[in-house]
């Protein structure tokens, strides 16, 4: 019994230690998350993935890259112009640059992104 509350204190120690350890993010880093998450899209849809699911691995493969804990990722505003941006930029100048042909479908499939 005693051996469980040990384990249980660990356990507590440790999950309060990493939330100190892994502060908010800023816009800076947003916007660098949101290049990073269109890099990582475009190379999923060079691959001929759709874009939809493209952005969803490469929003798990940019979190990985970034050493981004998964906590963080929930309270990330992606929402601003300047987000956007760098997330189109990251995306589109992948894709022109590896996947020209399939690039040049990708406004098309962004405009039908949620319906």
């Amino acid at each position: 019994m005693k051996r469980d509350r040990f384990k249980l204190g660990l356990i507590a120690i440790s999950v309060a230690l990493s939330a100190l350890a892994c502060p908010a993010w800023s816009r800076p880093e947003t916007q660098v998350f949101a290049l990073e998450l269109g890099r990582q899209s475009g190379t999923f849809y060079c691959k001929g993935i759709p874009l939809e699911a493209a952005m969803e691995k490469g929003t798990m493969g940019a979190a990985l890259a970034l050493d981004m804990p998964m906590s963080q990722l929930d309270s990330m505003d992606l929402s601003s112009d300047q987000a956007a941006m760098a997330l189109i930029e990251g995306i589109l100048g992948y894709a022109i640059d590896n996947c020209p042909q399939r690039a040049k479908k990708i406004f098309r499939e962004f405009a039908t992104l949620g319906n």
